[in-house]
């Protein structure tokens, strides 16, 4: 089982399994990130589903992340490149990721399917 991530401005997508996910979640974690939370649209009325788990990062449910929860994520992982705690393979897998949601300038949200 994989995780997919789509930019919801251009529909970019993103593709790892769930140990690189959950890699990618727990560096975030371990450097001072805290989640805003997600949030899912119910397809039927179009709205945020209020019964929504906005905590769940790790499942492939179609919940979307904001640009500022991704800000505060990259913030987060940029700290871990700095401080050079993991490998070199490590860290490429945490810049490409930078690179997916924000390529220039932009920050992208995304969402987690």
């Amino acid at each position: 089982m994989g995780i997919n991530l789509s930019r919801l401005d251009d529909g970019k997508e993103w593709t790892c399994n769930n140990s690189l996910w959950n890699f990618i979640l727990d560096t975030a974690l371990a450097y001072d990130w805290t989640p805003s939370g997600t949030y899912k649209i119910d397809p039927d009325t179009e709205n945020e589903d209020s019964s929504w788990d906005k905590s769940d990062y790790r499942s492939n449910n179609g919940q979307l992340v904001t640009e500022n929860d991704v800000e505060n994520l990259i913030n987060s992982l940029n700290k871990s490149v700095t401080e050079n705690s993991f490998n070199e393979i490590e860290n490429n897998i945490i810049r490409d990721f930078i690179k997916f949601v924000k390529p220039e300038e932009t920050i992208y949200s995304f969402e987690i399917y």
